[in-house]
């Protein structure tokens, strides 16, 4: 049996072991190991059958999904999981954006005292041409008007710990982390997504800038999906 110990190493199974008797459906759990990082799963046994069982240090125990064709263990990634623990959120929406016209969205992160980061991707879908622009530490005077993000998992009590508004008032968009031009102007349409997450600083705040490159009328889609986790030190 092995463990892994905050850092990520594997730990040998001389770590301390709790028996633990569960009836799991067909499955019997054997024990769990101790010392796995803020209730994080780890691997505790593998029956006769040769199941793989997983449970946690407060003796909740499941069995690992197996693709029954090929025997390889069943998974999903990070982010899907994130939705399956309660912790993704996300805004969307569209806007018809006039000539010229700007509009933004304020993000703050959660708070040092939290022991919570933001780890965030978004998409982007103009009719035409547009630029899309994400900052860091923008100066603003007001903060707009307070948005309520959708958790994606529809029967979660999770907590938000950031908060997010439109059209705040901005004196100075800050340090520029990405910015984007896109859409051939002349009715085609263009689309950007980011394809590299980015993990927010506790404690500052975040700004979201949409412009209209064009001389008429551009529909917006946009959306944001982030989760957010206790911060980890490497």
């Amino acid at each position: 049996m092995v463990g892994f110990n905050p850092e990520g190493a594997v730990k040998p199974s001389s770590l301390e072991v709790d028996s633990y008797n569960n009836e799991i459906g067909a499955y019997r759990t054997v024990a769990i190991l101790h010392g796995n990082y803020n209730g994080t799963l780890v691997p505790i046994s593998t029956n006769v059958d040769g199941h793989v069982l997983i449970g946690d240090t407060y003796g909740h125990g499941v069995v690992a999904a197996v693709d029954p064709i090929t025997a390889s263990q069943a998974t999903i990634d990070v982010a899907h999981g994130e939705i399956h623990a309660s912790r993704m959120w996300c805004i969307d929406n569209y806007i018809d954006l006039t000539n010229g016209q700007t509009i933004d969205f304020l993000f703050y992160a959660p708070t040092v005292v939290s022991g919570y980061e933001t780890h965030l991707v978004f998409e982007v879908l103009w009719e035409v041409e547009g630029e899309f622009g994400l900052y860091e530490d923008p100066v603003t005077s007001a903060n707009g008007t307070l948005i309520t993000p959708i958790n994606r998992r529809r029967s979660a009590t999770t907590t938000l710990r950031s908060t997010v508004y439109s059209s705040p008032t901005v004196t100075s968009t800050g340090t520029i982390l990405t910015r984007k031009r896109v859409g051939s102007g002349k009715g085609t349409g263009g689309t950007t997504r980011s394809n590299m997450e980015f993990i927010l600083c506790c404690g500052k705040k975040y700004l979201f800038r949409f412009i209209n490159r064009t001389t008429g009328d551009n529909l917006l889609n946009y959306q944001a999906d982030w989760y957010e986790v206790p911060v980890f030190v490497p």
